[in-house]
Formats: structure tokens, C-alpha cells, sequence
């Protein structure tokens, strides 16, 4: 028996997928999470479940109590090192922190359900970085750097990457302290550019081509206000 604390509860979920979710009196279950009620008495619980020899995890809602504290998504890695015996890698570790927030839960959650790091995720991040580089170059130079990005992605995630950075250089100013480095750095690039999203993306109204001839239109349309930068016109 562990006893955890989980600030984000969606983990609780990713971390322990195949576990009941218990309260009230205690009884003999195999592998539950057990859910620590305002009324109960932590150290007689505690002893109680020794005493019966329960197995599983005790969520609690005292971070300074629990053997695991589990408030960042750092922490939660830790967690999967120390207690589920993922490998310790440093290299992991260390791109892990590059990530979005939301990155890193798609990150965790998915190499909890693979049963190892799932290493693709990483080069999300590399195509994002690609993507947010092509919004400041020349028109011709950010279609050849679209297609061959597509050559090795799908063009529903490079899409789903493109929309999710869009909202990111929406809200820029306010976010900007929150974001690792890279991501910072690559944004803060395009944020400056005079990109027309509105000319690009209400073409996705009633519009019918396929994604791999619209998504090239919306972002040639999206850098056609900027300065030409000797790009020719189609």
C-alpha cells in the first residue's frame, strides 16, 4: 500500500487505468485506489489496511503526508521511474521538460498505456518546431517545408500541430512566461509576423477539398499580406 497525492486527478486515471476506484469501509480488494473521505482518520486507515494486507494506492489529499506527492507532470515521471519502473533516463527526462503541458500528459499517458516511453512523441515537437518556423519564412520556402513535413506526417496531425500553435500566437503576450524556451523562441517569431489567419482560416467554411490541398491554400493565403520577399504570386 502507497499512499499519493494527485493534484491533476486525470492522472490518477492514466496512472493506474486497470485499478478500482474504492470509498467507504474497507475491505480486501485487489489492486484498488482507495479515496481518502474529510472524515476519515489517516494513520488508524493506514494501520487498518496493513493489518489486512491490502494492496493498491491510498489517495490522499495531504501533499505533505503522502509517500508520492504528485502536483507536476515532473513529478508524475519521477513517480513512473520510481514506482512503476520505467527506465531512468536522463535524455528522457531532459526533453520531457520541453514539452507543453498538455504535451507532456499525452506524453505520459501514452507511454504508460505502451508500457515504455513512447519516443514518438518527441518528434511532435520537432514538427511543431518546424511548422512555426515555415509561418516566418517566404511563401515558396513555407509550402516546400508543408511538403516535406507531409512526406513523413499525416496531414491530420500536421494540421491538428498548425491549430494548436495558431491559438498559442493568439494568446502570446499572456502565455509567453509559461513556455519552455524552444517554444518561446520559435513563437515569439511568428508572433511578430504580420500572418492574416483570418484570410486563411475561414476557408474552412463550407469548404470541401481534401486537407492535403486545403492546408497549403490556407497557409499561402495566411502569409499573402506579408512582405512579398521576391515570392512569386500564384
Amino acid at each position: 500500500m502507497i499512499t499519493v497525492y494527485i493534484e491533476d486527478i486525470d492522472y490518477r486515471y492514466i496512472l493506474f487505468p486497470n485499478y478500482p476506484t474504492y470509498t467507504g469501509q474497507l475491505r480486501s480488494l485487489k489492486y484498488p485506489v482507495y479515496i481518502k473521505q474529510k472524515d476519515e482518520d489517516l494513520s488508524e486507515y493506514l494501520k487498518e489496511m496493513k493489518r489486512l494486507g491490502i494492496e493498491g494506492v491510498y489517495h490522499i489529499d495531504m501533499p505533505t503526508v503522502a509517500e508520492y506527492c504528485l502536483d507536476t507532470p515532473e513529478s508524475v515521471l519521477g513517480f513512473m521511474v520510481s514506482y512503476l519502473k520505467f527506465p531512468d533516463d536522463e535524455k528522457i527526462t531532459k526533453r520531457f521538460k520541453n514539452l507543453l503541458e498538455d504535451e507532456k500528459k499525452e506524453f505520459i499517458k501514452l507511454s504508460r498505456a505502451f508500457g515504455s516511453w513512447y519516443l514518438p512523441a518527441f518528434q511532435n515537437t520537432i514538427r511543431v518546431y518546424k511548422l512555426l518556423e515555415a509561418l516566418a519564412l517566404g511563401k515558396t520556402e513555407m509550402l516546400r517545408v508543408w511538403y516535406k513535413l507531409e512526406a513523413g506526417y499525416s496531414v491530420p496531425r500536421l494540421w491538428a500541430s498548425f491549430l494548436t500553435f495558431c491559438i498559442k500566437i493568439y494568446q502570446y503576450e499572456n502565455i509567453q512566461e509559461s513556455l519552455p524556451y524552444w517554444y518561446k523562441e520559435a513563437l515569439g517569431k511568428a508572433y511578430i509576423q504580420n500572418i492574416d489567419f483570418a484570410s486563411g482560416l475561414k476557408m474552412l467554411k463550407n469548404n470541401k477539398l481534401p486537407y492535403s490541398v486545403l492546408v497549403p491554400k490556407i497557409l499561402w493565403l495566411m502569409r499573402n499580406k506579408m512582405p512579398l520577399d521576391n515570392d512569386f504570386d500564384m
